[in-house]
């Protein structure tokens, strides 16, 4: 019975399904099953044992576009786990049986080093594919360097050489300074990096540590090694099996095989990290010692499986404990944000585009910083907050920022860092690891990421796919024992009709993995009750005026208001008109949001309605009782609905409002552009491009015009409250 056949037959192996499937797939494949028979009989097993058809193809596809080990060459059976044994790896000369101790041979004959050659160019290459070598060398430094860029030949034609005994061509120059190959195929266009074909292998080699140690540690890693070479000096070149699609992936790759390798006591020579780099050639003379081949085909069959196994040998998962219940209530984790978010755990805020998500972080950010409320939960004490902006520039992250803090009242100095990675964001994968390490002794306590759609990895509708997305913030979380927040968007249509927790877009997963989740969603305002909001604000907006230069203003409408102020305080009657226009261009370019919360550990507070009103969130009192959103209780932008559906036209408008509306998003656009160094007011290309951003809308250079007259109109009437 076979691999494939243990594998039909045996009961799935809980957590490892996907690398069981992947790897018995490679099987077929060096058994030359082609991929549809794979499919068919592999898959039908993977099935039962739980894997989903996505998954199923998606790996076996993996396998297949793997490069399988040459089937000619001899392969030593795997024990147990699948790793091969270094006890019983087949080396060359074949009569051996084990890796040799100590320095390399002083003697070899013509026949076993052609042997050597082509052993090695099977192992390493494919058919048809351009290899890269050196015979020519000259004293450098002390030492024997390569002399020029070398040759390349078809990896058929240097092997139909070996199998003539004709080694002139390939090592005929060759001297006491041995000669050198190229591990990776070329283009024949040339011997540097941009020639690299296919991105197949890495070379390791360590010439500061006895060959035998690093023998051992080689053999302690089960290293997925290709070719293995004594260099006839002091080091062993280990040809390690990587499998990069492209250079980026190989640098990748790379990089974290030397950062394993170092860990475990295996000293490299860094200098050889790039994928054009020359090796020892096996089976010529250097220097009275022979570049011995020593081993092909040995450890782990491929990447994937040596760094499962890696993964697997090296798991840094806690220890298992008894429950114990006798010693009364435990103890759970300090909240952040209380009744909301605890130390360590992970909150999602939801809601459609324009919402003003990234403003309720960076509100959520200086309220977490200063010790103060956030949607209505208390924030106990300052906290330290990094925010990683992947979004804004920094100039305009800042200025936000500012601009949130003038609304919010905060003034001194606080501790957030920010970490700016607009243009310089990777994968969640790779940042995590770097984040860790940057503050993993700054004590910060909230972390802020926006957006996650700049570090999202994989298809955001694969469960599997984004579970492992999300482990990445657990990790974040755990290792800095701080709490995670980040922000992701709805799906597209109507959202009224779902429950909050099912609103965002993609897998399921982002419902059931955050320990809190806060959902927007916007809500109908129709123009009766826009009125009634620019009414409440203006009011309130001229009493406030009004009670700052000491003067007692009576209960009324906005009218009355102004009849008083003309009256009573007409020193101050166009500070109060402008106060007046003010709030009711503000309402009516305002929005409305239901703000819901699913959350683990607490219980569920009531819903809270918001306005968003520039640049802050803030409560809607009772203004928006009784407002729905698209797609809920029948207002689906049904006909004759007393509400206007979010985004959708509301009715004929007064000029005079509709100027102090254009006028009020002119003022806000320009108040959000940085200042220049120079002094120099915005460019109206800058005053569009931040409209847009602010009011989702673009603005043509001939209404910009317009917008800047009618403001310069209203600022130059002095007093447009008369005019009622």
């Amino acid at each position: 019975m076979n691999a494939i056949d243990r594998y039909l037959q045996a009961p799935p192996i809980e957590g490892q399904r996907n690398l069981e499937l992947y790897r018995h797939a490679a099987f077929a494949l060096n058994d030359g099953w082609p991929q549809s028979k794979a499919q068919q009989v592999l898959g039908e097993k993977a099935r039962r044992d739980g894997l989903t058809d996505h998954e199923i193809t998606r790996t076996i596809a993996s396998a297949y576009r793997a490069t399988p080990r040459p089937s000619s060459m001899p392969t030593p059976a795997p024990r147990k786990g699948g790793a091969l044994d270094w006890d019983s790896i087949k080396l060359l000369p074949p009569q051996q049986q084990q890796v040799p101790a100590g320095p390399a041979p002083e003697t070899i004959t013509p026949e076993e080093s052609a042997k050597q050659i082509t052993d090695y160019l099977r192992a390493v290459f494919e058919p048809g594919e351009l290899v890269g070598y050196v015979q020519r060398t000259f004293e450098k430094g002390g030492r024997m360097a390569p002399a020029d860029a070398g040759e390349w030949r078809d990896r058929d034609e240097l092997i139909a050489l070996c199998e003539a005994g004709d080694l002139a061509p390939i090592i005929g120059q060759a001297t006491d300074g041995g000669a050198f190959i190229r591990f990776n195929p070329l283009d024949g266009g040339g011997a540097k990096d941009a020639n690299v074909t296919a991105f197949r292998h890495a070379l390791i080699e360590s010439d500061s540590m006895p060959v035998d140690k690093q023998r051992e540690l080689l053999q302690k890693l089960e290293l997925p090694i290709s070719a293995l070479v004594h260099s006839g000096g002091k080091s062993l070149h280990a040809i390690v099996r990587i499998g990069a699609a492209d250079r980026a992936e190989y640098i990748t790759k790379v990089a974290k095989l030397y950062e394993i390798c170092e860990a475990e006591g295996l000293k490299l020579d860094a200098q050889n990290r790039n994928p054009s780099r020359l090796s020892r050639m096996p089976g010529v003379m250097r220097n009275g010692r022979v570049q011995q081949l020593e081993a092909v085909n040995i450890g782990r069959a491929n990447w994937q499986e040596w760094r499962a196994y890696m993964i697997d040998r090296d798991d840094d998962l806690p220890a298992m404990q008894t429950l114990d219940i006798s010693n009364g209530e435990p103890p759970v984790r300090p909240e952040i944000i209380e009744g909301m978010l605890r130390e360590g755990h992970k909150l999602l805020i939801a809601g459609p585009s324009k919402a003003g998500k990234s403003f309720l972080l960076q509100q959520l950010a200086l309220s977490a910083s200063a010790g103060g409320e956030w949607l209505g939960h208390r924030i106990d004490r300052p906290r330290k907050v990094l925010y990683v902006n992947l979004e804004l520039d920094p100039q305009s992250s800042r200025r936000r920022f500012w601009t949130i803090a003038q609304k919010l009242h905060i003034r001194e100095k606080k501790s957030i860092t920010i970490w700016d990675l607009r243009g310089r964001a990777v994968s969640l994968r790779e940042l995590a690891p770097r984040l860790i390490r940057r503050v993993s002794d700054a004590g910060v306590e909230l972390i802020i990421i926006d957006p996650i759609y700049k570090v999202l990895t994989g298809d955001e509708n694969s469960a599997s796919e984004m579970a492992e997305f999300c482990n990445l913030f657990d990790l974040i979380s755990t290792e800095l024992n701080a709490a995670i927040v980040y922000c992701h968007h709805h799906s597209k249509g109507a959202q009224g009709h779902k429950s909050a927790q099912d609103r965002s877009s993609g897998s399921g997963v982002f419902a059931r993995d955050p320990d809190a989740i806060v959902d927007l969603i916007e809500l109908m305002i129709g123009n009766e009750r826009r009125d009634e909001i620019a009414e409440s604000w203006a009011v309130a907006a001229m009493r406030h005026t009004i009670t700052q230069h000491g003067r007692t203003p009576p209960d009324g409408s906005a009218d009355e208001l102004m009849r008083w102020t003309h009256s009573n305080a007409d020193d101050i009657a166009h500070e109060v008109a402008e106060a007046r226009a003010t709030a009711q261009g503000a309402a009516q370019i305002a929005t409305g949001w239901r703000v819901e919360s699913t959350l683990r550990e607490f219980a569920t507070p009531a819903p809270r309605k918001m306005f968003f009103r520039y640049p802050i969130h803030v409560d809607a009192s009772d203004l928006l009782t009784g407002a729905f959103a698209a797609g809920e209780n029948g207002q689906a932008g049904a006909a004759g609905a007393s509400e206007s559906a979010p985004g959708e036209a509301r009715g004929p408008v007064n000029h005079k409002i509709t100027r102090l509306i254009v006028a009020e998003r002119l003022r806000a656009a320009v108040q959000s552009i940085p200042p220049a160094p120079d002094g120099k007011p915005p460019s109206g290309r800058r005053i569009r491009r931040a409209w847009a951003d602010l009011f989702g809308s673009q603005v043509s250079h001939r209404k910009l015009q317009q917008a800047i007259a009618w403001a310069t109109e209203i600022e130059q009437a002095g007093q447009p409250g008369r005019a009622q």
